[in-house]
């Protein structure tokens, strides 16, 4: 728990920000300089970090397991090693917990687009992490927002958003860390807990079909 911990403190230090501490998108790297993301099984050592700022996907991941995907899955992880299951279940516990908050995360980014504008939105959520690396002269909006987020044009950003493919791209990431997840879930023994997850995996990929 020591670590998840040191997990939400990292998640504070990530990236950039403006002058009140409000977290700003990094500015996208071009395509020949982004990596892959890969998958994230080290549940004491720290995320390695290289190449993470400014790839949509993988900063987002990065940002989203520190501030809370890391607790659910160390916590899930904590909790299968205590009731006495193999050490590679606690892994297995720990890769479900973070896939299911990511799952969860796009769930709540992909809300700010299912309904009236808001006023204010996550700058740093998928959609618009998506729409940034597709036309980063956008980033112009994120630059005037340094000195404080309230001076970020979010209409301007929000119609990009609609009007470009991030939205259905969250809606893939949602779905792809869905599957991750019960995937995961597949290999933990079969019993009413497993049940209750995948129930509630399915109403979650359900809502945004």
């Amino acid at each position: 728990m020591s670590s998840a911990v040191r997990d939400l403190a990292e998640a504070e230090f990530l990236g950039e920000r403006d002058e009140q501490n409000n977290p700003l998108p990094s500015r996208p790297l071009p395509e020949e300089q982004r990596e892959a993301a890969t998958e994230w099984d080290c549940i004491l050592d720290p995320l390695p970090m290289c190449g993470v700022l400014g790839s949509a996907r993988r900063e987002w991941a990065a940002r989203h397991v520190l501030a809370a995907g890391a607790l659910l899955g160390k916590s899930c992880s904590a909790a299968l090693k205590l009731a006495g299951h193999a050490p590679a279940l606690h892994t297995q516990g720990y890769l479900f917990g973070c896939h299911l908050a990511l799952a969860w995360q796009a769930f709540l980014d992909l809300e700010a687009f299912t309904g009236p504008e808001p006023a204010q939105f996550s700058l740093v959520g998928a959609p618009l992490a998506f729409t940034l690396e597709a036309r980063p002269d956008l980033y112009e909006y994120i630059e005037a927002g340094r000195t404080s987020v309230q001076l970020v044009n979010y209409h301007a950003l929000y119609e990009a958003v609609l009007e470009g493919c991030g939205i259905e791209q969250t809606k893939q990431l949602q779905r792809e860390h869905i599957q991750r997840a019960c995937a995961v879930l597949d290999s933990f023994p079969n019993c009413d807990a497993r049940t209750a997850l995948n129930n509630i995996i399915v109403a979650m990929q359900q809502h945004h079909a």
